[in-house]
């Protein structure tokens, strides 16, 4: 088998050589905290390293915080249809999100999930190739990092005009591949 990137979710490390992570889906919805808990606490002595939570509505997304306190199992939300969900599930503390862009509706919709992640300073953008002129559009501060979503072919493309001009400025660059690795840094 390939080498993978390896990923982080709430301590559990997922491929790059890592033991096979197991996850499971919780049956009962964040709302029935108890005995969401319960199951998920029991999954968890089956097994389960990561259980999936669905978050169908904004009460189970904003009961996602009491289950939270309750289990010490990594919670990854399931969201789907209505962006705001996943917002709420970030506030609430939630490990992951497992999140289809495709069905969140409007381009908009898709930036405020991510715009969340700017709150510690990460901006995400879509070019086929990370230009010079496209740092100075961002009009980004100091400290900055900035990732490249677009990975055609399994490269990310960032221009090494943009890399001097991000050194200038210090700000930091990533390809899809290289945040994989800067995320688990932190």
């Amino acid at each position: 088998m390939g080498n993978t990137r390896q990923v982080v979710v709430g301590g559990v490390k997922i491929g790059g050589g890592a033991p096979i992570a197991i996850q499971s889906m919780s049956t009962f919805s964040p709302l029935d905290t108890d005995a969401a808990a319960s199951q998920i606490q029991a999954l968890h002595q089956a097994g389960a390293d990561i259980i999936r939570v669905a978050v169908p509505d904004k009460k189970a997304a904003e009961a996602l915080g009491a289950l939270r306190a309750k289990v010490d199992v990594p919670l990854v939300a399931d969201i789907h249809f209505d962006y705001r969900l996943a917002l709420t599930a970030m506030e609430q503390g939630i490990d992951a999100l497992r999140i289809n862009p495709g069905n969140i509706g409007k381009r908009e919709n898709v930036v405020k999930v991510v715009d969340m992640a700017k709150e510690k300073h990460m901006i995400f953008v879509y070019k086929y190739c990370l230009s010079k002129k496209d740092i100075y559009e961002l009009a980004l501060e100091e400290d900055a990092v900035v990732v490249n979503l677009h990975n055609w072919n399994g490269e990310g493309c960032i221009s090494e005009e943009a890399y001097t001009l991000a050194n200038t400025m210090k700000i930091k660059l990533l390809t899809m591949d290289k945040f994989y690795e800067y995320v688990n840094k932190m």
